[in-house]
């Protein structure tokens, strides 16, 4: 089966992301998108859904829910405290959403994070096809969904085995907090090169920061720092390990304070 590469013909239908990919896996991902936004998972607000599938002998079109043309690129610069702690909550939430149904992304970028419209009131997540979904670890279900009518105990292991852990995903969330304190999307692999084993103590040491890698103290507070501090790149953590799991990470000052 060939997954045909195209111009959206109209809004809200889009060609397969995977340009550069073998036609066989491209269906397998395709598949994969199709069965966990569909299947696994309940509709959610900030997870772009798909409206229809239209498939034929040699072409497969996603309908996906109509989003607005910013994504989490354009946001970085125009963040400011209060905007980036609705959206990074929304990001958080929906991550942890995820995770409590066995899903693990592990592609959180800025590009794969769109918004409802330009008003970066609604952020939507999208390209599930790399994802991974590992039953052992949900703790919701969705509809009594029995995952051994889909999958066998290999298919799962095998996709599981690959390193993708809830605390992937985690880890591109301290990045992409990073990418909003400094206004831009930083280069980390630049960064942990570069300072990656530096310990900093306080907020002071910043200042040994390229101008690129500095969180915007003059426009964020310090329990954004201190989130950042825990989930963020190792040299915000002191090389101290990620969480786990998000259920402390939405309970922190910053996300918890109301807007």
């Amino acid at each position: 089966m060939k997954v045909q590469e195209f111009t959206p013909p109209s809004l809200g239908a889009r060609p397969s992301p995977y340009v550069d990919v073998d036609p066989s896996k491209k269906v397998t991902r395709l598949e994969m998108e199709i069965f966990i936004v569909n299947g696994i998972l309940p509709p959610h607000r900030n997870i772009a859904q798909i409206k229809d599938v239209l498939i034929s002998k040699t072409t497969v079109y996603i309908v996906q829910e109509l989003c607005g043309t910013k994504s989490l690129l354009d946001f970085y610069g125009d963040a400011d405290d209060r905007s980036a702690r609705r959206v990074f909550k929304q990001l958080v939430d929906v991550t942890h959403f995820i995770h409590q149904y066995g899903v693990v992304h592990p592609a959180l970028y800025g590009r794969r994070i769109l918004f409802a419209d330009s008003s970066y009131t609604d952020v939507k997540l999208i390209d599930f096809g790399s994802s991974h979904y590992n039953p052992s670890t949900a703790t919701r279900v969705r509809d009594n969904f029995n995952p051994a009518h889909w999958f066998t105990g290999g298919e799962l292991d095998t996709r599981y085995k690959r390193g993708w852990t809830p605390q992937e995903d985690i880890a591109s969330l301290g990045r992409i907090l990073h990418n909003i304190l400094a206004g831009e999307e930083v280069d980390h692999f630049g960064f942990d090169e570069d300072y990656g084993r530096e310990h900093p103590a306080n907020e002071k040491d910043f200042e040994i920061l390229e101008d690129e890698f500095k969180p915007r103290v003059d426009v964020f507070d310090a329990q954004a720092l201190n989130l950042l501090s825990i989930i963020g790149p190792s040299y915000f953590r002191n090389q101290a390990p990620l969480p786990r799991s998000l259920d402390q990470i939405l309970l922190h000052p910053w996300l918890a304070e109301p807007n």
